[in-house]
């Protein structure tokens, strides 16, 4: 009877040792969050949009404010030179919601094991990072030759600010809420003559759902003094806003 008690306890540990140990040896699966940045054809996201610019060729400043829409559809999934799945993006643009969308831009698009990217012509960004994490950064401007007209994009040092976050946005058109979203600070540089901000929110299975891009500067003989705060003392520059109101699942 002894022998076959301790016959049971030698079973039960081998049992309980290997059970353990097939346990150990299961890989856990990476979240990589492939959802923040679609790429199914036919998926189409509905803006509002502001763009505010500054125009010193007048004096005082000229400030010009213009309300309007964007859509952005995947449209087709093509191989390039280098064999890679791209996809085509179409933009279109309207004045209201009760006017004819108009073919606007021509993007591309790339998702790869570890980055999102996207071509806004003729620019190139690294628009996120997988699986995204806080504390990372990489410089999502690398491929642009940051020179002349593209000089403000220099420098840029991306990193995510939240992962995973409800957020509603509401604008002209309506409102738009999401259980998880992320959020992309790609620059952010303050000083007594220019102004940098730059901010994108992307929502599972949606993608892009906001983009701000501030770029303002005084380029007054006599700079305005820091009390002053940002955009009141821009002479230069412009604001540029969107606003997911809708999208197809």
């Amino acid at each position: 009877m002894r022998s076959f008690k301790i016959t049971l306890l030698i079973t039960g540990f081998l049992f309980f040792f290997f059970a353990v140990s097939c346990k150990k040896s299961t890989p856990k699966l990476i979240d990589f969050k492939y959802g923040y940045f679609p790429i199914d054809t036919g998926h189409y996201v509905i803006y509002d949009a502001d763009s505010i610019t500054y125009n010193n060729f007048y004096n005082p400043t000229r400030i010009d404010t213009v309300s309007f829409q964007i859509k952005e559809v995947i449209t087709t999934v093509f191989l390039d030179n280098t064999g890679t799945p791209t996809y085509r993006i179409q933009g279109y643009r309207r004045s209201t919601p009760n006017n004819p969308w108009v073919v606007y831009y021509t993007w591309y698009s790339n998702r790869y094991t570890s980055t999102a990217q996207k071509t806004e012509e003729p620019l190139k960004y690294i628009k996120l990072l997988f699986p995204p994490a806080l504390g990372v950064t990489w410089f999502g401007n690398s491929y642009i030759d940051c020179v002349d007209t593209n000089a403000f994009l220099a420098g840029w040092n991306y990193y995510y600010e939240n992962i995973d976050v409800p957020l509603t946005l509401t604008s002209t058109s309506g409102t738009l809420s999401s259980d998880s979203t992320l959020t992309v600070l790609q620059d952010s540089t303050n000083s007594l003559q220019a102004y940098t901000y730059s901010v994108e929110k992307y929502a599972k299975n949606v993608g892009l759902v906001y983009k701000q891009l501030t770029v303002l500067a005084d380029d007054s003989s006599t700079l305005r003094p820091p009390s002053v705060p940002w955009p009141q003392r821009a002479n230069n520059g412009f604001i540029y806003t969107l606003s997911a109101v809708s999208y197809n699942k």
